[in-house]
């Protein structure tokens, strides 16, 4: 499966099956920002409680990723892992003032087998003082740790595996998988085991958009838009709307979806010829008041550039 986010085109695929299943996603090589200068590095280890003497030498303090950009800090040791006392306010201005969403700790001297790193990270400007495992991080650390030397790849693969969330003690790892194109990295596969929560399924129609078709299950119909016609899908704020469906009924996320349709509620639709389609999406976040659970009834609210705000639906 394949999807596009900000950061570009990213790949999904499903390894093994049952208990050895893994999931496995593929970005696009992250980009590497600037080193922090001498104050910025000295503002970031005072707000972790850290100190100059705690940082591995090898590991310059450094903003890696494009559209979620993490800072990169390596420590000497576990020891300094354990000593973390982050003050998320400062974290929280800090990010604002560097450009890096969060801070991402980690050192290659460590006692647990298997693996490469352990880690922990902080993002309080995304709402998640500390996140217990990462991937995506993890992604970003691999072409940082193989930019700075410290990730030896031979022809056009490298791996690691690193660990993340003993300190909050919901302990996991995460294998990465670097791809390297005429000694330049290519692409990141970020491989882990995961749970399925729920399964979409969306059934749609020849005509999608008409006033005959209907929409998924439980039926939803296209509800009209401020001038009063329908030969388009719902709206809120002009921008095309697609419900999502769950197994228990219709879910709705509080977070804004951006313009290429990435969300975290977002799932591949079905035609009922058997062939999938990326559903359309808005910029605006979902609202309760926006969807209205029964058989046959959408609510939508929208905004004509030439009218007021209105809300209607078709039974």
């Amino acid at each position: 499966m394949r999807q596009r986010q900000k950061s570009g085109l990213v790949d999904i695929e499903v390894r093994g099956a049952g208990d050895a299943r893994r999931i496995a996603v593929r970005q696009p090589a992250p980009p590497l920002g600037r080193q922090l200068n001498d104050r910025e590095r000295l503002a970031v280890l005072d707000a972790l409680a850290l100190s100059t003497g705690d940082i591995d030498t090898r590991c310059p303090l450094r903003i890696v990723g494009g559209a979620g950009t993490r800072l990169m800090i390596g420590v000497r040791s576990t020891e300094q892992l354990k000593q973390l006392k982050p003050d998320y306010s400062r974290l929280t201005t800090l990010s604002a003032q560097l450009g890096a969403a969060g801070f991402f700790v980690f050192t290659l001297s460590h006692g647990l087998a298997g693996c490469l790193t352990e880690s922990r990270m902080f993002c309080p400007a995304l709402g998640i003082p500390e996140d217990p495992v990462s991937g995506n991080a993890h992604g970003l650390l691999g072409a940082y740790l193989a930019e700075q030397g410290l990730l030896p790849h031979s022809g056009a693969t490298a791996q690691f595996t690193g660990a993340q969330g003993h300190h909050v003690h919901r302990a996991g790892r995460v294998d990465v998988e670097l791809e390297f194109s005429e000694g330049k990295l290519d692409g990141v596969w970020i491989v882990g085991q995961a749970v399925e929560i729920f399964e979409t399924e969306m059934e749609w129609g020849q005509s999608a958009f008409d006033d005959s078709s209907e929409w998924g299950r439980p039926h939803l119909s296209a509800a009209r838009t401020c001038s009063g016609r329908r030969p388009r899908p719902p709206t809120l704020g002009c921008q095309p709307l697609v419900p999502r469906m769950m197994l228990s009924g219709i879910i709705a996320s509080s977070q804004p979806f951006d313009a290429v349709g990435s969300s975290p509620t977002r799932r591949i639709a079905r035609r009922s010829d058997g062939t999938t389609h990326e559903p359309l999406t808005c910029q605006a976040p979902f609202e309760p008041r926006h969807i209205m659970r029964g058989k046959r009834a959408a609510d939508a609210a929208c905004q004509s550039p030439r009218s007021t705000p209105c809300a209607s639906a078709s039974a």
